[in-house]
């Protein structure tokens, strides 16, 4: 399967955009799931190993995608590989070089850490925003379907918009540190950044429906790492179980070669 994206077409103000055939890559990616578990189950490990590298290989579709939100839906996707690479293995086992295979394409996307460049892209989308505001090009109130409706847009004043602006990009500043970090620490981090934006003052009326809770999201980043992590753990203790017919006891360098 070649490398590819969905199609994007970015609504004016940015932050507004919608992003449809997120549903589609996650229906996609569950359908071929299943159809690699129904396969493990009857026995059919070839037909479950095709239907793995399948669902591996369309994230690439969501490789570069810049918005939080793209980000979640395909650590959502990986995690759900992961787990199906588990039972698929526990269910019908596969070839050396199955795994090994397997192993390269699982390694390649679990390498890509796309939450820094997310928070990047949604700053700058905020950015966009105020100043599409600002430049007379729009008003406030076409920022408010993606809140629901907040009465108090209606009421939002220029001189009070350049103070929330920089507040709201302060916040974003620091959620883009934040992603960059160690993710036991990052998770942390993001906490206390979400507690403070929760500080805001109530005016800020575009600051409560532009910036979302992201904490969660960099925590599901961490954790999806490891998981895809233990992934790869579980492909190396199978290839070497193939290679020497049982798991040792003790893990030795043996482990390492593969």
């Amino acid at each position: 399967m070649p490398d590819g994206r969905y199609p994007m077409t970015w609504s004016v103000p940015p932050v507004v955009t919608m992003c449809p055939y997120f549903s589609v890559h996650r229906q996609l990616v569950k359908t071929i799931l299943i159809d690699a578990l129904v396969a493990a189950n009857e026995g059919r490990g070839d037909d479950a190993y095709q239907s793995l590298i399948a669902a591996v290989r369309l994230d690439r579709c969501l490789a570069s995608e810049p918005t939080v939100i793209g980000v979640l839906v395909r650590i959502a996707s990986q995690s759900a590989c992961g787990d199906a690479i588990g039972n698929v293995i526990c269910l019908c086992g596969l070839s050396d070089s199955q795994l090994a295979e397997l192993q390269k394409e699982v390694t390649a996307f679990a390498a890509d850490d796309a939450m820094p460049f997310a928070m990047l892209s949604e700053r700058a989308s905020m950015a966009e925003t105020f100043a599409w505001i600002y430049s007379g090009r729009g008003s406030p109130t076409a920022v408010a379907p993606i809140g629901g409706v907040n009465p108090l847009v209606t009421r939002w004043m220029p001189a009070l918009g350049q103070l929330e602006r920089k507040a709201v990009l302060d916040i974003m500043t620091r959620f883009c540190r934040a992603a960059r970090l160690p993710p036991p620490e990052a998770a942390k981090v993001a906490e206390m950044i979400d507690a403070d934006s929760r500080q805001l003052p109530k005016y800020y009326t575009l600051a409560s429906i532009m910036i979302p809770s992201l904490s969660n999201a960099i925590a599901l980043g961490g954790r999806t790492r490891g998981e895809m992590a233990a992934t790869l753990a579980a492909i190396a203790a199978e290839r070497f179980r193939l290679r020497r017919g049982r798991c040792r006891t003790i893990w030795t360098n043996w482990f390492r070669s593969f």
